[in-house]
């Protein structure tokens, strides 16, 4: 649109200085949702290795708990190798450095991404347990699952001896 204004034309429209002060305004704008989106980025990274951490660790938890309570002995067979019998078999745990595998005869593996750094057997008549130390967001842990021996296996321990 032109307008006359003092007998010379003009345009309307944004001058130079206007449009600098938009362009500062909106890379200011971009530069700080940018850097928000990094960060929130970064935490949902580092809250999801702690979720499959977390898993990992329970879904372990669990199994060997069920082990140990359907289990009739443990056995400790070398410093990272432990062995729980059962009435139709046994079920072989080896405790690497970053992981820990179950093996169970005649079917597939079990790996856990969990490191164990050592294990420790606690029995006596009345109930048989195990220690185990491991780290969870850095920090050491120690696990510790155990199972009542019933008194009808304790009375008939002492008669079979």
């Amino acid at each position: 649109m032109w307008l006359l204004h003092n007998r010379k034309a003009h345009i309307k429209a944004f001058t130079i200085q206007e449009l600098l002060v938009a362009m500062v305004i909106s890379s200011l704008i971009i530069g700080m949702v940018y850097a928000i989106y990094v960060q929130l980025n970064k935490q949902l990274y580092t809250y999801g290795s702690h979720q499959e951490e977390l898993v990992s660790f329970n879904q372990f938890k669990q199994v060997l708990a069920s082990d140990l309570f359907l289990g009739l002995a443990i056995e400790k067979e070398t410093e990272n190798r432990l062995t729980i019998r059962f009435r139709e078999g046994e079920h072989g745990y080896l405790f690497l450095e970053n992981k820990v595998i179950r093996n169970r005869e005649g079917t597939l593996q079990d790996t856990f991404d969990l490191g164990i750094s050592g294990f420790e057997l606690k029995a006596n008549e009345s109930y048989m347990g195990i220690a185990l130390t491991t780290k969870m967001d850095g920090e050491p842990i120690t696990i510790y699952e155990a199972k009542e021996i019933p008194i009808a296996d304790r009375i008939n321990s002492m008669y079979t001896k």
